[in-house]
């Protein structure tokens, strides 16, 4: 099988990664295959994840939209079930404001791969959920104090860089392949 990969926004701010990183944290005891943590799994929103036969032909396929800025706007939480080989799990995260730009931009990182790469596992459009996920867990119901839910990066504009990634099966950004 092709290595997997992950074309996505990252936040440049390290206090905004750190935010992730502290709030994931809450939820590792709870995780089931996918949680936010430095030098494990970046956070990130997934403009597309796709195969490629290797690092370069990945890099080339998506230059063109390496290094671009993105203010993206956490807008709320999700819990969201999982479906096929996720049924099961919920996914726990933040939604992100359908911006122009960055649906526009998708759609563009969509339509160059499905042109070059066979498989994009990624949708476009109006099935696109922008969203940065914190954890899959096994149990729908969790206890966490109000303090998790009202966090400062909510409603927040947070500068991204768009970059290429190592992706997993579960879908985390787990190492940057390429920037700019």
């Amino acid at each position: 099988m092709l290595p997997r990969y992950n074309i996505a926004a990252c936040p440049v701010d390290p206090v905004a990664r750190q935010g992730w990183f502290d709030l994931a944290s809450r939820l590792a005891v709870m995780a089931d295959g996918y949680c936010l943590a430095p030098g494990k799994a970046l956070p990130h929103v997934t403009l597309c994840q796709f195969r490629a036969p290797d690092d370069k032909v990945a890099c080339a396929v998506v230059q063109n939209f390496l290094g671009r800025s993105l203010i993206l706007v956490p807008n709320g939480f999700y819990l969201n079930p999982g479906a096929n080989e996720h049924r099961g799990k919920f996914w726990l995260g933040h939604s992100v404001g359908r911006d122009p730009l960055l649906m526009a931009t998708q759609k563009a990182v969509y339509d160059q791969l499905s042109a070059h790469v066979a498989d994009v596992f990624t949708r476009a459009g109006d099935d696109y959920f922008p969203h940065f996920t914190m954890a899959r867990i096994a149990v729908p119901a969790i206890n966490l104090s109000a303090d998790f839910f009202d966090h400062p990066l909510i409603n927040q504009k947070i500068e991204c860089h768009i970059m290429l990634g190592h992706s997993d099966e579960n879908g985390q950004f787990l190492s940057v392949v390429a920037e700019a």
